[in-house]
């Protein structure tokens, strides 16, 4: 039986569920996510960054070497989509090289060079706060189809966790070194 959308949408919530009633990794939670986006979203490749507390971002997790790279090759010379998005908190939307090179002409020519032809990245918030982009790369030039756009259009946003007081703000803390993310009252 084919995998529709819905059913890959269906199965990305159940594993999405599984994690708030059993202890889990948030990298293995990080990676099925951005390896169901990819396929969802008809991507070649895709990345999840993720800014720590100093707010520098970080690849957390990617389909493939070449997007990892690329990922890291942003954060290294300052611009991309993915940047612009973490910045910007606006998701952005490049179909094609040319595009790309007028935008930034470092990312462009590196991008291209691991083969790939359009990029488009949308902002991961916490309601006003940016805590990183989720990252598509396509091979092919070209816009999001109009479903796929209007789905990846829309910025996930989280909201409070119930374990924070209602009286304050919840702040994510995201930590490399123990690989585990949770919820802290500000």
């Amino acid at each position: 039986m084919p995998r529709t959308r819905e059913r890959q949408l269906v199965e990305t919530f159940v594993t999405l569920t599984d994690t708030l009633v059993a202890e889990y990794d948030v990298v293995d939670l990080l990676q099925s996510l951005v390896d169901n986006a990819a396929e969802m979203f008809d991507a070649s490749a895709a990345g999840i960054m993720l800014a720590d507390r100093q707010h520098h971002l970080e690849v957390i997790a990617s389909t493939s070497e070449r997007s990892n790279f690329l990922g890291l090759m942003q954060l290294e010379v300052g611009e991309g989509p993915c940047v612009e998005a973490f910045t910007t908190a606006e998701s952005v939307s490049v179909e094609s090289p040319a595009e790309m090179q007028q935008r930034w002409p470092r990312f462009a020519a590196r991008s291209v060079k691991l083969g790939y032809a359009a990029v488009h990245s949308v902002p991961l918030r916490l309601r006003d706060t940016t805590l990183g982009s989720l990252n598509l790369f396509r091979e092919t030039t070209g816009a999001l189809n109009d479903g796929t756009r209007s789905r990846c259009g829309r910025s996930p946003t989280w909201r409070r966790s119930a374990s924070c007081s209602n009286a304050r703000p919840c702040t994510p803390t995201w930590s490399r070194r123990s690989c585990s993310t949770h919820w802290t009252a500000a």
